[in-house]
């Protein structure tokens, strides 16, 4: 997706500010350009990434809504054993088979549902959000998570192996609305981000929610609400952030 918004946007601005295109293929090469030539070529990079930033909002909202608002419980089963199952006599207890099934349910529907269902939920959205600013929001939230207080951006840059120039104004955006607050050049989401987050973030749970009965034709008990949540978590969350050298993020800051 980033490649394919790059090379017409690149070209463009190129072409435009008469800038060496010899020069605009690395950050170090885009940084010895001309003021002019240098603002024009970051910004054709940040438009193409903001398309990332949109694919990307789907599974990165879903991560977050059981990261903010969902706890933790042991995994069991939606259903009881019953006459034909295998029983524990054998290696594979019905416990687990269940949970494999409803995990496997899940990632079809997040695979197959959401990212056509994305940009409904955006305008169908309470919370005023557009798709740059929840993708923002959930970087900064999540790095809160994992360092317990405010985020350098460039950590941001860092695990998404981007140069910081091309996630400062998606920052800068959300800094300007008051979704997320700046001092001594780290970030946090502000009172009124985490709110509307959070607004947005119960929709998307919701419409899940909602998926999951739907494709097994009946609702949800509590149990299985807690199944849910728990498989969600494990499936969406079980990676660790992407570890990258410093210099990268650096790069065009």
């Amino acid at each position: 997706i980033y490649a394919h918004q790059l090379k017409p946007k690149l070209g463009a601005a190129v072409v435009a500010s008469g800038a060496d295109p010899t020069k605009v293929t690395t950050p170090e090469a885009v940084k010895t350009l001309p003021a002019a030539q240098h603002a024009s070529v970051v910004h054709a990079y940040a438009e193409s990434l903001q398309h990332v930033f949109a694919s990307a909002v789907p599974v990165a909202l879903l991560a977050l809504v059981v990261a903010l608002v969902l706890k933790q419980v042991p995994m069991r089963g939606l259903t009881k054993p019953g006459a034909t199952d295998v029983g524990h006599g054998f290696a594979m207890p019905d416990q687990r088979t269940s949970q494999e099934q409803l995990e496997g349910q899940v990632v079809r529907i997040l695979r197959t549902r959401l990212p056509e269902a994305a940009a409904a939920l955006l305008d169908s959205s309470r919370s005023g959000l557009d798709a740059v600013q929840v993708w923002t929001l959930r970087q900064v939230a999540t790095h809160q998570l994992h360092q317990h207080g405010p985020v350098d951006p460039v950590a941001i840059a860092a695990a998404h192996r981007v140069p910081m120039a091309l996630i400062r104004p998606a920052i800068d955006d959300a800094i300007s609305t008051g979704l997320v607050d700046e001092q001594d050049d780290l970030v946090e989401l502000s009172e009124a981000g985490r709110e509307r987050f959070r607004a947005f973030a119960r929709e998307l749970w919701e419409w899940l929610t909602a998926q999951v009965e739907e494709a097994n034709g009946a609702p949800l008990d509590d149990q299985g609400r807690e199944d849910l949540r728990a498989i969600a978590r494990r499936v969406l969350l079980s990676d660790d952030p992407v570890s990258e050298p410093m210099e990268i993020a650096q790069a065009g800051g």
